[in-house]
């Protein structure tokens, strides 16, 4: 069976910011994961909204995929009270977990975030180094398994 791959960012608000190439990050990001294996939630990817699903609908979706996964990977550039509640989910789901947050002026990591000891964190300035921490980190994931 192919590896389970959640994939996470702040979709409501990420098309908010899509001036500073953060929408574009995430399409490329959850692309670049496809190579390690299915990504549950790309068609998530590319969206600016949870599409026609109500609250609720979207709200079992996203956990659903979410309890389903092998790893989680989250983009945390943009804050997100959803992205942080997936965070704390798959650590209780004893989900690996790699969060990626681009460097950015008045732009701070979460603290409860940051300051969790369980996932991985990865801060970047380009989105090479953004890729280069998702093939570190599945590199060596998938060694152990």
């Amino acid at each position: 069976m192919r590896t389970r791959i959640y994939f996470g960012f702040a979709i409501r608000a990420t098309a908010g910011i899509d001036g500073n190439g953060q929408k574009d990050t995430c399409v490329a990001l959850g692309g670049h994961l496809k190579q390690y294996g299915d990504v549950l939630s790309e068609g998530l990817m590319g969206k600016s909204s949870s599409g026609d699903l109500n609250s609720e609908h979207a709200y079992n979706r996203d956990l659903d995929w979410l309890r389903n996964s092998d790893f989680a990977v989250f983009e945390t550039s943009v804050p997100s009270i959803g992205v942080g509640y997936e965070v704390r989910d798959a650590e209780v789901w004893n989900i690996p977990v790699l969060c990626l947050h681009r460097n950015q002026d008045g732009k701070r990591l979460s603290a409860m975030i940051e300051g969790n000891p369980n996932p991985t964190i990865v801060k970047y300035d380009t989105l090479d180094q953004a890729r280069a921490a998702i093939d570190l980190f599945f590199g060596r994931a998938l060694r152990k398994t």
